[in-house]
């Protein structure tokens, strides 16, 4: 073989594998990106969205014993908000969760929802014929432990995406510490 051929063909696999390098590069740095992609679109968005939720259940629970205390149309309405915020993100997330430990949480929620819905329509009827004894009882009966219980099964589905994240976390970290390391060793 001439030194011609010996040069030709040394900068041909110099080249090819500078190729292999940088497609394989792309490919996990693509991989990586869409990890995060979904991390974002995906889990973070549904973190914001149970946020929510577990916010508009506080606030309820601050605008019942609000109402209890100081009447006002203004404290109804803002309780008739939250409610339907909870409704409303509880929907959103149903067509949101594919897992069924996530569906089985969301529905436990919505079954505390309506307790604690029950459970305020009682104590606003009973506060309006001014019995605040009996009222600050089913506030503290029903209202509170339905309001725990939902805020319980939101902190179930929160720990679980967050786990999901941490996952995704470590594949990309993991990835990208694969590509590093092949083109470290290339």
């Amino acid at each position: 073989m001439s030194i011609k051929t010996k040069l030709y063909s040394g900068f041909g696999i110099l080249v090819a594998i500078l190729i292999l390098t940088s497609v394989l590069a792309f490919t996990q740095l693509t991989k990586v990106d869409n990890q995060y992609s979904n991390l974002i679109e995906d889990r973070v968005y549904k973190l914001l969205q149970v946020d929510q939720i577990l916010n508009a259940s506080s606030l309820q629970g601050v605008y019942i014993r609000s109402y209890i205390l100081d009447p006002s149309d203004e404290t109804l309405k803002n309780l008739e908000e939250q409610k339907n915020l909870i409704h409303e993100k509880s929907k959103e997330l149903e067509e949101l969760f594919y897992d069924q430990a996530m569906l089985d949480h969301l529905k436990l929620l919505e079954e505390n929802q309506l307790k604690f819905e029950e459970a305020s329509d009682e104590i606003l009827t009973t506060f309006s014929t001014n019995d605040l004894d009996s009222a600050v009882q089913l506030l503290a009966d029903k209202a509170r432990p339905a309001n725990e219980a939902i805020e319980s099964a939101v902190n179930a589905i929160v720990d679980f995406q967050t786990a999901e994240v941490d996952k995704v976390n470590k594949k990309s970290t993991e990835t990208a510490a694969f590509s590093k390391l092949l083109i470290i060793v290339i």
